[in-house]
């Protein structure tokens, strides 16, 4: 029971924390839009760049902020979508946010192949896809997807240099980069396990590999995932 305390606490101290950041880095952001408006006629150019710049800083914690709830926060239910669409989804939302690195996917997924909860795996593959790119800037992001009568599996693989064997990347907060929470393995995880899946880290010459693993169906169509 004390720990079952002390968890609530955690969550509930987490939200209030994240309201005010959000209150606080809105209000910056639109008094930065002010003043630089008010400022542009008796400022430089150059001067005028470092508006944008702490703008920029705002969005940043705001994001944070989101990330922060997609950890501590219950996992709602989604609406189901096919697998394909779901993955080509991921794919891009992170290629939009890394340009200059080549996702590069080899996949056998049928089109009448759906997930029952489309968040279980959209927000997982957004996380993976974004620390693959991260550990590596400007590498190619290799995703091989899979589907077996007995489960569907999704392998993202990076040339980052990895964890180390006494590193858990699912832990919050454990991180090899600079600037960075350490909070995407954890939330992958957290919405993976919603349908019964598993994610792991290994390790594969030069390449540091994420691989998700959902339950499959066999005797149920076009769903075949996590009955």
């Amino acid at each position: 029971m004390v720990m079952q305390m002390q968890e609530e606490d955690l969550i509930r101290m987490n939200k209030v924390l994240r309201h005010r950041l959000r209150n606080s880095a809105s209000g910056l952001k639109a008094s930065m839009t002010f003043l630089a408006k008010e400022l542009a006629g008796r400022m430089t150019p150059r001067e005028l760049e470092y508006f944008p710049l702490i703008q920029q800083e705002c969005d940043t914690i705001t994001a944070l902020t989101n990330r922060m709830q997609l950890f501590f926060d219950p996992v709602h239910p989604s609406p189901t979508l096919p697998l394909s669409e779901v993955l080509e989804a991921a794919i891009q939302a992170i290629r939009d946010e890394f340009p200059t690195t080549e996702f590069a996917l080899d996949s056998d997924i049928p089109a009448d192949r759906t997930i029952p909860e489309k968040d279980v795996l959209y927000i997982p593959l957004c996380e993976v896809l974004r620390n693959a790119a991260e550990a590596a800037p400007g590498r190619d992001v290799l995703i091989q997807s899979r589907l077996t009568p007995e489960e569907f599996t999704v392998r993202i693989a990076d040339f980052g240099a990895g964890f180390s064997a006494s590193d858990d990347p699912f832990l919050p907060f454990v991180t090899t980069k600079t600037r960075h929470l350490g909070l995407g393995l954890g939330i992958a995880r957290k919405y993976v396990e919603r349908l019964q899946g598993t994610i792991a880290c290994t390790r594969d010459g030069e390449q540091s590999v994420v691989t998700i693993t959902f339950p499959a169906c066999p005797d149920s169509a076009p769903v075949t995932l996590a009955c």
